[in-house]
């Protein structure tokens, strides 16, 4: 989870973010459930950048 170099990562976070608005309503309103509809999503995410940022912070110190 921590491999990759940061393009890969931004990469990533590009594919990830065209899912999520390929899915949005042409009227760009959110529906009501939508912060509930990401929270999976979202949690990996964070949880993916926490463990980049622990493994940079340990190979630079």
């Amino acid at each position: 989870m921590s491999g990759g170099n940061p393009a890969d990562w931004a990469n990533e976070s590009l594919r990830a973010a065209e899912t999520i608005y390929a899915g949005l309503p042409a009227n760009g309103r959110l529906p009501n459930n939508y912060a509930d509809s990401q929270r999976g999503l979202t949690q990996d995410r964070l949880a993916k950048a926490g463990l980049r940022l622990a493994a940079l912070l340990n190979r630079m110190l």
